[in-house]
């Protein structure tokens, strides 16, 4: 059976992956996740389709997240000590609660093969001198507690 947490990577690899380009600017793919359903791992053995309203619904809601990250990421670009940092907090936070969101959405999607979950994040992933960016800005929120905290809140607020 596959958990919650391995229905929610694309968020998660999609922000840890922005993270990693801005420290080091490596462009390296992730190792696929190993198969836990053995029911879909045959259907990806066997080269079965998925139904084309999955991917549709997977691809808006890929493209859904980007839009936020994208939003995230102006807000963050205005962050450039604690006072304003302070200011941007509260929109962090509602951000925060929108990908959290959107991840809710992706998990109720029935389950895509790990390769084509890639394949769409890859297609929608943007520039690599993009992703450098986002990943830039998105270390901001370590960097300040106050944005920390808001990312976290938001985090929590959505409930299943």
């Amino acid at each position: 059976m596959i958990t919650s947490t391995m229905r929610l990577l694309p968020l998660f690899a999609t922000v840890a992956a922005m993270l990693a380009l801005a420290a080091c600017g490596n462009e390296s793919t992730p190792e696929p996740a190993p198969e836990s359903d053995p029911e879909g791992a045959a259907d990806v053995a066997d080269g079965a389709a998925e139904p084309a309203e999955n991917v549709a619904a997977y691809e808006e809601a890929i493209d859904a997240q980007r839009e936020v990250v994208g939003e995230l990421t102006a807000v963050l670009e205005g962050v450039t000590d604690e006072a304003s940092a302070e200011a941007a907090a509260p929109r962090i936070e509602e951000l925060s609660r929108e990908l959290q969101s959107l991840a809710m959405r992706i998990n109720a999607i029935p389950q895509l093969p790990y390769a084509e979950q890639q394949r769409i994040s890859e297609e929608r992933a943007g520039s690599t001198a993009a992703r450098r960016e986002r990943g830039k800005q998105m270390l901001k929120i370590e960097q300040y507690p106050v944005l920390k905290e808001a990312w976290a809140r938001g985090m929590r607020g959505v409930e299943e």
